[in-house]
């Protein structure tokens, strides 16, 4: 039954996903557009080939797809800064602002993956799992990453005119995420790789294009 739900979240997640890359608002600043739609990419082709890691028999291509392990360290991240910039309402700081942030997040997911050694596990559900050897400090990395954005909220979820609700909401999709990556460090994740978390920063996307729609 797990493995009947975790194929259906993903195929489900995927659709949201090419969903919302197909229906983003023209009522959307173009800049945050070009921002949602590159994240949107980045999550459509994650979850492609986790599905594909799935029903594959080919050792040698899930090997291949190693460099969708950890795309979500640039996805989850991103999306988060991004809907900082329109919750905090701040009209002295720029869309430009988030750049440095997303530059930086792909910057620790490439050094990760150039220094982490990927191996093939067979599970007893879940057909093939990819293992890096540096999985912990992977998760580790993540958390500090979203700590860093929960104080940054945290600090300004005080201030007047800013969005609490959509602040409230990224508390939220930052304690699961917090929450399932030490799940996966102690070795009790639910599923093969963390989804949940993901799926919330997927809803603050659609969150954040309702915004510019109302």
């Amino acid at each position: 039954m797990k493995v009947i739900l975790y194929y259906f979240f993903l195929a489900f997640t995927l659709l949201l996903s090419i969903n919302m890359f197909l229906c983003i608002s023209s009522k959307t600043p173009k800049k945050i557009r070009n921002i949602i739609r590159f994240m949107m990419l980045i999550i459509i082709v994650r979850y492609i080939g986790l599905l594909y890691v799935g029903i594959t028999d080919s050792n040698n291509t899930v090997l291949m797809l190693k460099p969708i392990k950890n795309l979500n360290m640039i996805f989850v991240p991103g999306i988060l800064m991004l809907a900082n910039y329109v919750f905090f309402r701040n009209n002295k700081q720029k869309i430009t602002s988030v750049y440095p942030f997303l530059g930086i997040f792909i910057g620790i997911y490439a050094v990760l993956l150039c220094f982490s050694k990927y191996a093939l596990s067979i599970g007893k559900d879940f057909g093939f799992l990819l293992i890096s050897s540096n999985g912990i400090m992977e998760y580790f990395v993540f958390c500090v990453i979203l700590e860093f954005i929960f104080l940054l909220i945290l600090y300004n979820i005080g201030k007047p005119y800013v969005n609490k609700l959509g602040l409230f909401t990224e508390i939220i999709a930052i304690s699961v995420n917090v929450a399932e990556a030490f799940m996966f460090i102690f070795g009790k994740g639910i599923f093969p790789v963390p989804v949940l978390g993901e799926f919330l920063a997927l809803l603050i996307v659609y969150y954040i294009n309702q915004t510019f729609v109302r």
